[in-house]
């Protein structure tokens, strides 16, 4: 793997150091860049975004947060680096997805979200409206149109290059939403039962960008997140699955998020995300 860039995002939505927002500067201090050395990791720069997207609404601060994540990983790309997003909340996939695009323009990327939720809601079909559940549905190019324009995203993720691993908790409409679609889904017993389709998308694209939410992980191992969803995958098992995928086209880039520092006094969240970047950043 060519030279690591970690781009911390501490921001939960629009809101800095709130919540989820505090896991960068957790992983950091539970000793990240070291752990990172030990394994042979290097880390060629960190950089944090800053705490300035000026007023307005949360989706138009969003916009412009998503757009400095945007800028930062298309710099990375083009200087070679492999970009590293330490989240905040799932939003970070629209600037992260944007930031890809933009810098291999010409390259088939498939898309592997780990997540105990689907992500998949528009406005249409939200029974919340939380915008942190509809980020994958829009970097496919379903819902939030305006955030995706204002973020400059152009080209959409083709559902036939995705991928869903651990889910066990989505809402009826966007399970209907997603039938329409080409998305792979597999859930725990699934993913556990039969990796293979989930290689087959992956065989029909040249990289993939792996997008980590650390509630696919079981209760467990990772109690400190915002939306419980119990009987997930141990930590080793979505190492195992990463390394199996990765032996099928190479990881261009990688996403942590959902660490909530505020929910797990003890910390075992914090160390199980380390856990599942080492594991799944060293080299084969």
């Amino acid at each position: 793997m060519q030279s690591v860039v970690l781009l911390s995002v501490p921001f939960n939505q629009d809101k800095h150091r709130n919540g989820m927002g505090q896991a960068p500067q957790a992983l950091f201090d539970a000793s990240l860049l070291e752990r990172l050395a030990a394994i042979g990791v290097y880390v060629e720069y960190t950089e944090e975004v800053e705490n300035n997207l000026g007023e307005g609404e949360m989706l138009t601060r969003l916009g412009r947060l998503q757009n400095i994540v945007c800028d930062d990983i298309y710099d990375s790309l083009k200087k070679n680096h492999f970009p590293v997003l330490l989240g905040g909340d799932c939003c970070n996939a629209l600037g992260m997805w944007g930031g890809l695009t933009h810098a291999r323009p010409n390259l088939k990327i498939g898309v592997v979200w780990f997540d105990a939720h689907g992500d998949w809601n528009t406005e249409e079909t939200s029974i919340s409206h939380y915008i942190g559940g509809m980020p994958y549905a829009a970097i496919c190019g379903y819902g939030n149109k305006s955030l995706r324009e204002a973020i400059g995203i152009t080209r959409a993720a083709q559902t036939d290059h995705c991928v869903l691993i651990g889910a066990r908790d989505l809402d009826k409409p966007e399970e209907a939403l997603m039938k329409t679609t080409q998305l792979t889904v597999l859930p725990p017993a699934q993913a556990r039962h039969n990796l293979s389709p989930a290689k087959k998308v992956l065989e029909k694209v040249d990289a993939f960008y792996l997008h980590f939410d650390i509630d696919s992980l079981d209760l467990s191992e990772a109690p400190g997140v915002n939306y419980l969803a119990p009987n997930g995958l141990t930590s080793d098992e979505a190492i195992h699955f990463v390394r199996e995928l990765r032996a099928v086209k190479p990881m261009i880039a990688m996403s942590l998020t959902a660490i909530d520092p505020t929910k797990d006094a003890s910390g075992k969240t914090v160390r199980t995300g380390l856990k599942v970047l080492e594991g799944v950043l060293i080299a084969h």
